[in-house]
């Protein structure tokens, strides 16, 4: 039989923190505890907004909801709880996983995602999602539902639970994004003009070095440029390719093709030939990878490469 009611204090926040960090620990474990997680929280949702009166009604309701019998697999995650506490008794400030999954760092209340060699989706206390784009991490404290605030290294899409009083606040080395509920990419990558791009809703955007803030809306962006804050409309959605795996081109300079394949792929690539820069291209990539595109290239305007010191080097005659 799930442990329901664990998760039900949770939702309701009536857990202790011990409970709560080993509930968060299970949901970031693995992509199918993050779905069963969101499962029971719609049922939990649906089922509280019928009858509110009484948490063992609403409790009896998801049980009947739930029509196949699922079994969580909660031991590990008791053992590594027990672990954490056991650590933090003899007083080591964090307890580190190694490989590609969640690393977590305990330091009083604070909890730290990292995400490595791949992107990685994590589910906020609120229920919010966020997906990091790989080398990216995140920080948040105990108290996240009281106080939605994020510190972000790298790169995150967002897909903010909406809450009226409850603003989500993130903070970057040069940027803070404040939003109430909407979805939006947050590029703070270190070498890399710090930008905000909205799919939905309005975020606000501030430089934490000057005052004043800019508010963007859907389709629209904000790039960081010599400590201005500079808003335009969003071309197209390829700030979003490293999340979604679609790139599109539209009649799109080569050049510009070239600088949207490093940002998503983390890749340099030089044009040996500054004349093939003025090529335009049409094109609509899913789920491809940065080889299967440069074959692509290479074909379509007779190119020749070559790597050099990790660089991949294009040339060929103007088109």
């Amino acid at each position: 039989m799930p442990n329901y009611e664990l998760i039900g204090k949770y939702l309701s926040n009536d857990c202790s923190q011990e409970e709560r960090t080993f509930i968060e620990q299970w949901i970031n474990e693995s992509e199918e505890n993050a779905a069963e997680f969101q499962r029971i929280k719609s049922i939990w949702i649906a089922a509280a907004s019928k009858d509110s009166s009484s948490k063992a009604r609403v409790w009896y309701a998801i049980q009947s909801e739930m029509n196949e019998p699922r079994t969580f697999q909660l031991k590990q995650i008791w053992k590594v709880a027990a672990s954490i506490l056991l650590i933090a008794t003899i007083g080591l400030s964090y307890l580190y996983f190694n490989s590609d999954k969640t690393d977590s760092f305990l330091n009083d209340s604070t909890t730290v995602v990292h995400s490595k060699s791949a992107k990685k989706e994590i589910i906020l206390p609120d229920g919010s999602l966020i997906t990091l784009n790989k080398n990216s991490s995140i920080e948040y404290t105990s108290n996240f539902q009281s106080s939605r605030n994020i510190k972000l290294t790298g790169e995150a899409f967002f897909d903010v639970v909406r809450d009226e009083n409850n603003p989500f606040i993130i903070t970057t080395e040069s940027l803070k994004v404040k939003v109430l509920g909407t979805s939006f990419d947050v590029n703070a990558r270190s070498g890399k003009k710090a930008s905000v791009h909205v799919k939905s809703g309005i975020v606000e955007v501030s430089n934490l070095s000057k005052s004043g803030s800019i508010k963007i809306e859907k389709n629209e962006q904000v790039v960081a440029v010599n400590d201005e804050l500079v808003k335009d409309k969003m071309r197209n959605e390829n700030a979003y390719a490293w999340n979604t795996g679609i790139i599109t081109f539209n009649n799109d300079q080569l050049s510009d093709v070239i600088n949207t394949l490093e940002e998503t792929y983390e890749v340099e690539i030089e044009l040996a030939n500054s004349y093939l820069a003025q090529c335009t291209l049409t094109a609509k990539f899913e789920n491809k990878t940065i080889d299967e595109i440069i074959s692509l290239l290479k074909k379509t305007y007779h190119l020749s490469i070559s790597n050099q010191n990790s660089k991949i080097i294009i040339n060929g005659s103007s088109c």
